[in-house]
């Protein structure tokens, strides 16, 4: 990839994890290459306009705009939803479908949660040809694979930091 590429980072949540979201942007700003550009993207699972409000002026502090996405969200009535897991945490399946601009090549998705203590840019940079994604295998689900009738030789992966190609 080329260093001067502006990189697309997205991620998803609903208005209860909109605070847990400023904190994770702010975090990939804060510790990004500063002489790179970022365009942020948030697939908005109903987030109140006044979080919105104080997530953009969050990243236009480091000068990254936002641009909320909007998806169907009936698409996910029969997702399973936990004490922690909203059907926002679903939303990230459908960032194929809610790009539609040719040029963004590649993207990484980052859980809404999650903190990120050094250079995005990092990940950008990795050349994940010719896979579709690159994930982190999650070894530890064993028992969460048996309750879903999935076979004890599939790989699970965790899907909180992600690099798309968008290509492919």
């Amino acid at each position: 990839m080329k260093s001067d590429q502006t990189m697309h980072i997205i991620s998803c949540t609903d208005n209860n994890y909109a605070q847990h979201l400023s904190v994770m942007f702010a975090s990939l700003l804060t510790n990004m290459d500063q002489t790179r550009d970022v365009k942020l993207y948030v697939i908005d699972g109903g987030i109140e306009p006044e979080n919105k409000k104080r997530l953009e002026e969050t990243t236009l502090q480091s000068g990254a705009p936002i641009t909320f996405l909007n998806v169907e969200k009936s698409q996910y009535d029969r997702a399973v939803e936990s004490s922690h897991i909203t059907k926002a945490a679903y939303y990230r399946i459908s960032i194929p479908d809610l790009i539609d601009d040719e040029s963004v090549k590649r993207m990484i998705y980052v859980d809404c949660d999650a903190l990120v203590l050094e250079d995005i840019s990092k990940l950008w940079d990795k050349d994940i040809s010719p896979y579709f994604a690159a994930a982190v295998e999650d070894a530890g689900q064993h028992e969460r694979l048996k309750k879903m009738n999935i076979s004890d030789e599939a790989k699970y992966f965790n899907s909180g930091v992600m690099i798309i190609d968008m290509e492919a």
